[in-house]
């Protein structure tokens, strides 16, 4: 994950930590990335994104919200995103695609004026 965040960190169509949010589909790839992406995109903590998911068998299902974790440790909910945000989805474990898919189809129904 490091070389691809600075990858995109170098890239002309970064916008930048301001207009920057990173997007993961699960609470798992938010633990294990979070560092990187503090580190890597110097992003503050409420534009490092998740979603929560659960898994019971082979059925998945998620909230139709965005989460992010404040300093002192408490989730909070992300309400909308403005238009002029890119949004860079990362999941380290995929299959189908289908957690993918979902996280940028509710990326697109926060952005205001959008959904």
């Amino acid at each position: 994950v490091p070389y691809f965040l600075e990858r995109f960190k170098k890239a002309d169509e970064y916008a930048g930590p301001a207009n920057t949010f990173v997007l993961f589909p699960d609470l798992g790839a938010f633990k294990r990335n979070n560092e990187s992406v503090l580190q890597h995109l110097k992003l503050d903590g409420d534009h490092i994104l998740y979603i929560k998911k659960t898994r019971v068998g082979e059925s998945v299902s998620r909230e139709e919200k965005l989460f992010y974790v404040q300093g002192n440790g408490e989730d909070c909910e992300l309400t909308s995103l403005s238009p002029k945000n890119h949004i860079l989805i990362i999941d380290d474990f995929t299959n189908s695609g289908s957690t993918l898919f979902g996280a940028a189809n509710l990326a697109r129904k926060m952005v205001e004026g959008e959904g």
